[in-house]
């Protein structure tokens, strides 16, 4: 049982500094492409399977601070709370996963899955041209 918690743990804290740095990435490219609204891009940047994480990560995060109390002790469920909500937020800048280059391509195949989808015929042009602004960004971030 305890190995099983140490593997869901173990996925936890990768999944959820994946989704949290991928995040501050897509808010460092709509500041660069100097969007009002981050809720107008954030779907175009984001895949499906990015947004799914959230709701994931929160559902371990609870799932395992419950069960790491009755595995362990109230400390240790604390500990994976207090993770969770505080230490995080000051140990995942300094963590170098993902990289700028694998969020860049992330991107970029994201908006191209965008611009091939029926749905989205209309606004291929638009799609085009933040496809052109992410690259341009992308070779100025390279220097």
């Amino acid at each position: 049982m305890e190995i099983l918690f140490f593997l869901l743990l173990t996925f936890y804290f990768i999944s959820s500094t994946f989704e949290y740095k991928y995040q501050s990435f897509v808010i460092f490219i709509s500041r660069k492409l100097h969007c009002k609204v981050l809720n107008e891009i954030r779907p175009l940047l984001t895949p499906r399977y990015i947004l799914s994480l959230q709701g994931i990560n929160l559902i371990l995060l609870i799932g395992l601070s419950i069960w790491a109390f009755f595995l362990f002790s109230w400390i240790f469920a604390l500990g994976i709370l207090l993770y969770g909500f505080i230490i995080s937020t000051f140990l995942i800048p300094i963590i170098p996963l993902p990289t700028k280059s694998y969020c860049f391509r992330i991107i970029l195949n994201t908006i191209e899955k965008a611009m091939y989808d029926d749905n989205n015929m209309i606004y291929i042009a638009e799609l085009d041209e933040l496809r052109r602004q992410i690259l341009l960004i992308e070779s100025l971030h390279k220097r």
